[in-house]
């Protein structure tokens, strides 16, 4: 009785192994053949214009988003350093900040 169990398990095995590497293609396709989710594929927008970043352009980017997120669109907040002197050009610069406005991009 457990010989013949052993044998079956075996043999169960060794069918989905053949059918997880497509010895049974014709008939019965392996479980990974075609495509795999279609609708993303038709649903995507100019993948052409996807492009890889360099690791320095990519950290590039990554400060001047920061850079963007902390400051508002009429410019730093008074109390960031050197913001006086970018807000109000008259103004000497704040001490240690040397005239830069801080949510422009530097040098």
């Amino acid at each position: 009785m457990l010989r013949a169990l052993l044998a079956l398990l075996l043999l169960a095995n060794l069918l989905y192994f053949g059918w997880a590497n497509a010895w049974f293609a014709p008939a019965l396709p392996a479980p990974g053949a075609g495509e795999r989710e279609p609708a993303r594929w038709a649903a995507q927008v100019a993948p052409e214009r996807v492009t890889v970043l360099s690791p320095a352009a990519a950290s590039a980017a990554l400060a001047a988003a920061e850079r963007k997120a902390n400051c508002p669109p009429g410019g730093p907040p008074p109390d960031m350093p050197g913001a006086a002197s970018a807000a109000l050009p008259g103004l000497p610069p704040a001490s240690g900040a040397a005239g830069v406005n801080p949510c422009e991009p530097g040098p």
